[in-house]
């Protein structure tokens, strides 16, 4: 019988062949635009223009896509939700954006897509800015507080998604290398919107004790500008695929590790994770181990995560 029916809470668990066309269908977000690497921030009508701004998690920068709009301030009856401009612009971006300078905040195509002009202007720069916490104001115990890296001193070696790097640290004097060993990778994490996710996380990744399946903090990263501003943290870098990527036949020794993990979280610190998925659980191809990550809903029982402020006394699970 499959794990997943004797326990009905970890229903993401799954034997292979299980899923059916329709589970995979379901998953699929309806009416999902395809922007390619491009997250849409934002999008102007004119009556001769469409300026559509992309954001590109690459270089977690926006960048102001203007091409031409054949249909005046009309909603054309082929496309009433406009989003062939849309996909035009991602389309004219990705064409163009490996031959633009690094400064260039906004392009000008035409209707063929061909570049008419850009920008480096910063007034056209519609990137928002972070206001990171000091770090100070975290108010972490010492010895977590003093583990910290500049975010220049770290090497990143391959863009993983919104949000995730993988990265070593840089040797004083010494330039990047080839990372050779899994030991040598880590895991950057950081936000470059609203820190209230951030500072919630690194409050319970900071303060709990090593564990061979929880995927902790491992140091601080500050700004570089100031010495004082975390921008993110790193973790331990595991060589492995999360569940919903590999989809292996899921082993009773992992289900264990699971099950002890979540116990010590929740009776020997008082932490509940409120988001054990299928996303959040990485399998080490290396020492075949479960481990759980993301502790971005995560909260302390008596403190409930709400909105941008804590109310005391919550105690469900």
């Amino acid at each position: 019988m499959p794990i997943a029916n004797l326990f009905p809470f970890l229903s993401f668990l799954r034997w292979p062949g299980e899923e059916t066309d329709q589970h995979q269908q379901d998953n699929k977000e309806p009416g999902a635009l395809d922007l390619g690497r491009f997250g849409l921030q934002g999008q102007q009508v004119f009556r001769d223009t469409h300026m559509v701004s992309l954001y590109d998690p690459d270089t977690r920068r926006v960048i102001v896509v203007t091409l031409p709009n054949p249909d005046g301030f009309g909603q054309p009856a082929h496309d009433p939700a406009l989003e062939i401009p849309l996909t035009k612009a991602a389309e004219a971006l990705t064409k163009h954006l490996d031959h633009l300078p690094p400064a260039a905040v906004a392009i000008e195509v035409d209707k063929r897509a061909r570049l008419l002009s850009f920008s480096t202007n910063v007034n056209d720069d519609e990137t928002w800015g972070t206001d990171y916490l000091l770090l100070k104001e975290y108010k972490l115990p010492r010895p977590v507080a003093n583990r910290t890296v500049l975010r220049s001193e770290l090497y990143e070696a391959e863009h993983t998604m919104l949000g995730a790097d993988i990265v070593s640290y840089l040797l004083p004097n010494r330039p990047p290398r080839p990372l050779q060993r899994h030991k040598d990778r880590y895991a950057f994490k950081y936000w470059t919107t609203s820190t209230l996710g951030m500072w919630h996380e690194i409050q319970i990744v900071a303060r709990l004790p090593r564990h061979p399946n929880l995927i902790l903090l491992d140091r601080l990263v500050l700004d570089e500008q100031t010495g004082s501003k975390v921008v993110g943290f790193t973790t331990r870098f595991i060589a492995g695929r999360t569940l919903d990527k590999s989809r292996p036949r899921f082993k009773l020794r992992w289900l264990r590790q699971l099950m002890q993990a979540i116990d010590d979280l929740n009776l020997k610190h008082g932490i509940i994770h409120q988001d054990i998925a299928h996303r959040n659980i990485l399998i080490d191809s290396e020492s075949d181990s479960l481990a759980l990550i993301d502790f971005g809903e995560a909260y302390r029982i008596g403190v409930e995560k709400r909105g941008d402020r804590d109310y005391e006394g919550k105690t469900w699970n």
